[in-house]
């Protein structure tokens, strides 16, 4: 792997010298191009929505519900005439309840005691350190090549023609 890498980076150098580049951009446009460092990043950004997808899961559950009722025969009492002020021997009916009836209710539900999502969110935190670890030694690693490359490629060019190549 790593002799793959060090002779992408000498034909990388190559093409950068021979487009009479320096050092920096010989560097920059190796970080910006090389296929494996590109495939690092998009697995380290995935990492880190898997990331917040994990702690997502802290967030309250909230559900609401609402219910509303039509009784279309309402219960009724006969009561005797006499309370509300007529007179003896009649009776009245009155209704015990209304035709509509509703109710309504919020649910919260917090998974703040949950061990497991704790420790799936620490094992995420740990993964996405690891990505970004492993990002970052890529691209040191990378750089390191593309500049043992270009300052081989110099060398060669010395020894080739006896005197260094321009570096414009």
């Amino acid at each position: 792997m790593k002799y793959v890498i060090t002779f992408l980076s000498i034909i990388q150098t190559l093409y950068c010298h021979a487009q009479g580049w320096n050092l920096e951009q010989c560097q920059s446009y190796a970080l910006e191009n090389n296929r494996q460092l590109l495939s690092e990043q998009y697995t380290a950004d995935i990492q880190r929505m898997e990331h917040k997808t994990i702690q997502s899961k802290l967030l309250p559950e909230i559900s609401a519900n609402a219910n509303l009722d039509y009784y279309w025969k309402v219960p009724v009492q006969t009561l005797p005439g006499e309370l509300v002020g007529q007179t003896h021997g009649t009776f009245i009916t009155v209704s015990t309840s209304t035709s509509h009836a509703g109710s309504y209710g919020v649910d919260v539900k917090l998974n703040l005691i949950n061990a497991e999502v704790w420790t799936g969110i620490k094992l995420e935190a740990l993964k996405e350190q690891a990505r970004r670890h492993e990002y970052a030694s890529m691209e040191k690693l990378l750089s390191r090549n593309v500049s043992i490359s270009f300052y081989l490629v110099q060398q060669y060019s010395k020894e080739r023609t006896g005197y260094p190549t321009k570096i414009r």
